[in-house]
């Protein structure tokens, strides 16, 4: 969770491990954005379905050829079921993207 002055926002990092022709993934990421080292990306804005409605998250996913999976996501709340805290997030979605596709989890993620 961060507090910018503008009100607490949870901000979340999730890295998975997939093997690289995952049926479930390449069905995700089907319609997403290919980059020029060809991992995919996908970018949400989406109200959060527990919690109240008026709580959003917005969400770089990333899915990388070696099958490594980065999903970054901030919400406008401290926590899901909570009420919102501020009306956007804290971090906007380049933001979000910057994280997700930064360089260092190549060395995080090596096997």
């Amino acid at each position: 969770m961060v507090d910018d002055g503008h009100g607490k926002s949870l901000v979340a990092v999730n890295v998975q491990r997939w093997k690289p022709d995952d049926g479930s993934m390449t069905k995700l990421f089907e319609k997403a954005e290919t980059l020029p080292d060809g991992t995919r990306l996908n970018i949400h804005k989406k109200p959060v379905n527990q919690g109240h409605t008026t709580t959003i998250e917005w969400t770089a996913d990333t899915f990388r050829e070696d099958g490594i999976r980065i999903v970054v996501s901030a919400l406008n709340t401290s926590a899901y079921p909570f009420a919102p805290t501020r009306p956007d997030p804290a971090l906007d979605t380049a933001q979000l993207k910057a994280i997700a596709l930064d360089p260092a989890w190549q060395r995080v993620t090596r096997k």
